[in-house]
């Protein structure tokens, strides 16, 4: 009986830690996302203010 017990409580604490880690998932996959979306909203304002110099002329041009 108290085996039996033994074994019910193991796999409820195999549970809970299952059950955490896939929230501690869930949370560094939202921060990743949230990060990915920063990082391409600054590159996309990066390359529409993005400049470069010709190198034949020396000029300044504005890349499309």
């Amino acid at each position: 009986m108290s085996l039996e017990i033994a074994a019910i409580v193991m796999l409820t604490a195999a549970v809970a830690a299952l059950l955490a880690a896939l929230g501690d998932a869930q949370r560094t996959a939202a921060r990743w996302r949230r990060e990915h979306d920063l990082l391409d909203a600054y590159f996309t304002q990066y390359r529409k203010n993005s400049i470069r110099r010709d190198r034949k002329t020396g000029r300044y041009i504005k890349e499309d």
